[in-house]
């Protein structure tokens, strides 16, 4: 019975179809007017839908064209920062979920002083929602090239993304995310490795009250020493379990990273949480550092320390201490153990102070070793 009822309003469907279509060798037949409301209304959404389609691949192919013409705007704004910045073969794609730009290679490199760093990458992409043009996500390729201190070095991981938030057309925020990163370097062979590592540094306006500068968040889990210096920690393992460091980074001017060995005493680092598990060893505290005018470090980090005797240990065994040092070091930290009042919950725990100054580094009262520039 509902086969039988519906199949007379399924021709009649059919014939008003055939009317407003005008089939070849058809005679047009006049419509319902009790069905006209109905065909008006289809038409009337599937012309909304044309015009929002072609409204939207206007606005898209308008995006991309600003994307396209703000690529020399960079280039040229970069330079006057004092960067070279070279992008070759730029192609734009991803109609219609997203804007692709992806360049063949990019390379950076200060304009007066090139030879002392220089950054190269290979089939760099970089992603925008066309409804969100402040926000850029980039693929930095499985490789990255680096010249720095007259040597090369190759980046390999399995995969990496970097995000770019806009403000007034300026970058705000930068985050990193990398996991199963290698760096090798020619002569050394590998000379960094670690499981994930992420980074992110936001811009932070000053006021009143607070300088301006950048909030800073490093993180790195399972990462390996550095086989010259696992040669002479033997004490500690050779991979830190995890390792994350947070605060702001303040300067007195605009940093230029064209100048980062002569403007690096103008920075003041204050650490809000700082924390490290390298096994035995795990440390955490806050505190501030920066660099003086002899480019060494400076400032003063307040920890709480497991594992202080293997640091000394490990100290003496890279020549750091002399083994009469190592010993009076010890028996100090074990007397500042023994005077503090951490219950025995956290036994073996103690708070120190580490102090970085006139080129010596303290443990609490315990003046340990000199501290070599960094340049």
């Amino acid at each position: 019975m509902a086969t039988r009822s519906a199949r007379p309003k399924i021709l009649k469907l059919w014939s008003d179809l055939k009317t407003i279509l005008a089939l070849p060798g058809q005679s047009p037949v006049p419509l319902d007017p009790m069905n006209n409301g109905i065909w008006i209304r289809c038409l009337a959404v599937v012309a909304t839908l044309a015009a929002a389609i072609g409204g939207y691949t206007w606005y898209w192919h308008h995006a991309a064209g600003i994307m396209r013409a703000s690529i020399p705007k960079i280039i040229d704004a970069a330079r006057d920062q004092g960067y070279v910045v070279t992008l070759s073969e730029t192609r734009i794609s991803g109609y219609p979920y997203r804007i692709s730009i992806s360049f063949k290679s990019a390379h950076v490199t200060p304009e007066n002083s090139p030879q002392n760093w220089a950054v190269e990458l290979v089939n760099l992409t970089g992603f925008v929602q066309p409804w969100n043009l402040a926000h850029a996500i980039f693929d930095p390729g499985r490789e990255v090239n680096v010249h720095w201190g007259g040597k090369n070095y190759l980046g390999v991981a399995d995969a990496a993304q970097l995000s770019l938030t806009f403000k007034d057309g300026q970058p705000r925020r930068i985050s990193a995310d990398v996991t199963e990163l290698t760096v090798t370097e020619a002569n050394e062979g590998s000379v960094f490795s670690t499981h994930r590592a992420q980074f992110h540094l936001e811009r932070r306006d000053g006021n009143a009250d607070d300088r301006a500068g950048y909030r800073l968040s490093v993180t790195a889990e399972n990462a390996a020493v550095p086989k010259t210096l696992q040669s002479r920690l033997t004490h500690l393992a050779p991979r830190i379990s995890n390792l994350h460091a947070s605060g702001i980074l303040l300067n007195n001017r605009e940093p230029s990273i064209s100048e980062f060995e002569s403007g690096l005493k103008d920075w003041h680092l204050e650490i809000s949480r700082f924390s490290i598990h390298w096994p035995p060893i795990e440390m955490s505290g806050a505190g501030h550092l920066s660099v003086d005018e002899k480019h060494r470090f400076q400032g003063s980090v307040r920890t709480k320390t497991r594992g202080y005797n293997t640091i000394v240990d490990s100290l003496e065994t890279a020549g750091f201490l002399s083994a009469r040092k190592a010993v009076a070091t010890k028996t100090v930290l074990n007397l500042l153990r023994q005077s503090a009042k951490d219950g025995n919950s956290n036994r073996n725990l103690l708070p120190i102070t580490v102090e970085l100054q006139d080129g010596r580094l303290y443990l609490g009262p315990v003046k340990v070793m000199k501290i070599q520039p960094l340049w």
